[in-house]
């Protein structure tokens, strides 16, 4: 065989090998392209990339076998993997700091969880390093930081346990450092992956492409809010579905789809429009998550009829929305706010659509598509509904426990002739219980038990009544003047309370506004105003804010202030205000009571009287006075008791 004869030849022959590998490369991608087969690969423009292999498996802990698991294990190559080499934690002002540090450039995905609630970082391209075991933070929102290591995938991922739902921000303060704030906050937690921009890493092979999207809010990922419950697609989207993970690079997007439809378990058809490729990478998240996420990066829609859910470009939707017809429902509102209510329908009208409000008959009109107006209705319903109301009972109580304390002195003299005809030899009576002795003409020894007042010398008693007098009565054997002495000391303990009763029905979440008291006219002037005047409250003033929680208990807000006016210490003639407050937050059970206590008061006050110039005679003196000392000592009480006032309950009924 000649040379030319040769080489047609073997041409022939590369030609013969190259069209049959053609063809079961053909073959072999259709195989793969329908998720018949295990293994798939992923090109690049006409490169295959070599390195790549995708594997389909069932995903640890899924919801049956048909849940699959789309992850890229890759052959990385040693030396490098980075590890982290730093964690540290600290809280300032409420909040909580961790900061990472790696030996080399860190790359991440971060996404909320709930359930319990936690923070997940995923970190690829990482070693294990030193980092293991539960660790417990106890600072702010953060409870635990629990590392995790996925060996094939080279994937190390962090679980931070939160106690509450929080905000988190991430920084970088260089390629290999980390900075994770947390932060309380009431919006509620969504499981939303927020993947920022990636910063630039160390040298290596280039990463794997990923899907990136804008964190995810309330408006973007509508799962568990009021417009969820609108949509035609909450019953199969709405809620906390089970997790998966997907790895791919330029996949088409149809196939991504199909592998959610067989995740789910619903039926997907999509629009001839819907296509393209998608570099996507999620570990670990909810597939209705992922879907919403998808659509949105897409720029697609979605329509739901019973269990089957049509994928549509959202051009498709606007231009079918446009087309239809547009009617108009009168909504008469009963019990909501009109302005708010036109505020919360605002933001599901379509383009087309209008919202006027009738203030004089507290009606809307509605006008837009059929579907839309559907869609406003029903938020009505759900929204004009009667506000339940909170009847508050509080009874105001002020016990006073008073001391006082007075000593005193009252003494005479008068003539009496010396009685020698005792037995035991001492001429002298002596009375007792509140008695005094008195001689009359008639020498006829008489006890007085009040009713006679013989006259003394120094009369300094204690005021009120003769109990716990002692009375002595002397007489001497050479002296015709008897002197008698009467001390007297009384010490008195007494309590009393002065009781409020008021009730007050109030809507939910509206406050209620108990006051009692009087106004202190006060008068002012000014070279501009001339003289004026103005009153100054000084009253006992009760807030109460209450709130039905889905429970029925009562969440209350109560602030208790008491201002009195003490005419004691004055500027002016004006008296100065004495304020006591107290405020607090609640949770009690309906028709239970609580208690706000510890507003004590006390005033101590003494007075003396006495005889000029006997009195200041040193130990004589004390003969010559009279000294009272008082301590009031006043504590406020208020019992509060809320109680839902039922629709075929009215105030007169408790």
């Amino acid at each position: 065989m000649n040379t030319p004869i040769k080489s047609q030849f073997m041409f022939g022959l590369i030609a013969i090998i190259l069209g049959a590998g053609l063809v079961l490369s053909t073959v072999y991608g259709a195989q793969a392209d329908t998720g018949s087969g295990k293994t798939a690969q992923s090109a690049i423009g006409n490169k295959a990339v070599a390195k790549k292999s995708i594997q389909i498996i069932p995903a640890k802990g899924s919801m049956s076998q048909r849940m699959l698991m789309a992850q890229a294990a890759a052959d990385t190559p040693a030396g490098t993997l980075s590890r982290i080499i730093d964690l540290q934690t600290a809280q300032e002002n409420g909040e909580v700091s961790i900061r990472l540090r790696a030996s080399q450039g860190l790359e991440y995905t971060a996404f909320k969880l709930v359930d319990p609630l936690r923070l997940v970082l995923d970190f690829p391209n990482m070693e294990k390093g030193e980092l293991s075991g539960i660790m417990e933070v106890n600072q702010g929102v953060v409870n635990t930081i629990k590392p995790l290591y996925f060996e094939e995938a080279k994937v190390l991922r962090l679980e931070i346990g939160l106690n509450k739902a929080a905000s988190y921000e991430i920084l970088r303060p260089s390629s290999y450092e980390m900075v994770i704030r947390l932060k309380d906050t009431s919006a509620p937690v969504l499981e939303a992956q927020a993947p920022p921009e990636q910063p630039d890493a160390a040298p290596g092979p280039e990463p794997m492409a990923m899907a990136q999207s804008e964190p995810a809010t309330e408006q973007d990922l509508p799962l568990g809010s009021n417009a969820a419950e609108m949509d035609s697609c909450a019953p199969l989207l709405g809620g906390v579905k089970d997790s998966f993970s997907m790895d791919f690079q330029n996949a088409n997007i149809k196939n991504i789809f199909r592998i959610i439809a067989e995740v789910s378990g619903f039926n997907l058809v999509l629009s001839p429009d819907v296509g393209g490729e998608v570099n996507i990478r999620l570990i670990d998240v909810p597939w209705n998550q992922a879907f919403e996420i998808i659509l949105e990066n897409n720029a697609l829609g979605r329509l739901c009829e019973g269990n089957i859910i049509r994928i549509v470009p959202n051009a498709t939707l606007l231009a079918a929305q446009v087309a239809e017809p547009l009617i108009t429902e009168m909504i008469r509102i009963n019990y909501a706010d009109i302005a708010e209510m036109i505020k919360n329908l605002q933001g599901l009208k379509s383009p087309r659509g209008s919202i006027i409000a009738d203030v004089r008959t507290n009606t809307l009109i509605l006008t837009d598509i059929p579907d839309k107006v559907e869609e406003m209705i029903s938020v009505i319903k759900t929204l004009d509904v009667r506000t339940p109301q909170v009847m508050i009972e509080a009874k105001i109580i002020e016990v006073v426990r008073g001391y006082s304390q007075e000593i005193g002195i009252e003494w005479g003299f008068f003539t009496e002739r010396v009685d020698f005809g005792r037995t035991d030899g001492f001429p002298a009576i002596i009375t007792t219980g509140g008695s005094r002795f008195v001689r009359f003409q008639d020498d006829q020894d008489v006890i007085d038990n009040g009713g006679r007042d013989p006259g003394f010398v120094v009369d300094l008693g204690t005021a009120g009544t003769p109990a716990g007098q002692f009375g002595i009565l002397l007489s001497t054997f050479n002296s015709d003047h008897m002197l008698d002495i009467q001390l007297e000391a009384l010490e008195e303990q007494g309590k009393s309370r002065t009781i409020a009763n008021p009730k007050i029905t109030t809507l939910d979440n509206k406050e209620a506004k108990i006051q009692s008291g009087q106004r202190i006219p006060v008068q002012t002037s000014s070279a501009n105003e001339g003289t004026k005047v103005q009153f100054v409250d000084a009253n006992l003033e009760l807030k109460v804010t209450p709130h039905i929680t889905a429970d029925e208990h009562i969440y209350m807000k109560i602030l208790a202030t008491q201002n009195n006016a003490d005419f004691g210490n004055t500027v002016l003639g004006i008296p100065t205000i004495i304020t006591k407050e107290a405020s607090t937050e609640v949770l009690v059970a309906n028709g239970a009571t609580t208690v706000l206590g510890g507003l004590y008061q006390k005033a101590t006050s003494e007075s003396s009287r006495s005889v000029p110039f006997f009195s200041d005679i040193p130990i004589i003196g004390y003969l010559f006075k009279n000294r009272a000392e008082t301590d009031d000592i006043s504590e406020l009480l208020i019992f509060v008791t809320p109680t839902i006032v039922r629709s075929d309950m009215s105030f007169s009924k408790r």
